[in-house]
């Protein structure tokens, strides 16, 4: 089977890829995933707390969460554009990732370790309650 880009289309989210790069002098590549196990959390949760030391050193203290928007919107553009101001990965409620970075080889180490984070943290919390790392984000009472 031979691939043929010619007839490829752009992603539905260009808009909002095309207000990163914009937004961002800094910002040369941007993956957006549909990761489950970030997904699976942020269902849940308002944030994925820093629970393991590359979560810190990749992204931050933690992984900001906003409320769902429609895919392929100027407010889904808005919205995961000002998030990015605050951390290099952020997650759509009940959609998915976006990590942003300098080339795309350190974008996509920032995407697998939130989502290594992630899955991480669905373990734990199965078997009872995450001890945080400083500074992070309380999960909510």
């Amino acid at each position: 089977m031979k691939l043929s880009l010619s007839n490829r289309v752009p992603t539905s989210e260009l808009a909002t890829h095309t207000m990163i790069y914009r937004e961002f002098n800094d910002v040369n590549a941007v993956i957006h995933a549909h990761a489950p196990f970030i997904t699976a959390v942020t269902v849940v949760e308002d944030a994925l707390p820093a629970l393991n030391y590359e979560l810190l050193y990749f992204v931050g203290r933690t992984v900001p969460v906003i409320p769902f928007v429609m895919p392929g919107t100027e407010e889904m553009a808005r919205d995961v554009t000002g998030a990015l101001k605050e951390s290099r990965a952020m997650v759509i409620r009940n959609h998915g990732l976006f990590a942003v970075g300098e080339d795309l080889a350190s974008t996509l180490v920032r995407a697998v370790v939130v989502e290594d984070a992630a899955r991480l943290y669905c373990y734990a919390r199965s078997i009872g309650e995450p001890k945080l790392l400083p500074g992070s984000v309380k999960r909510p009472v």
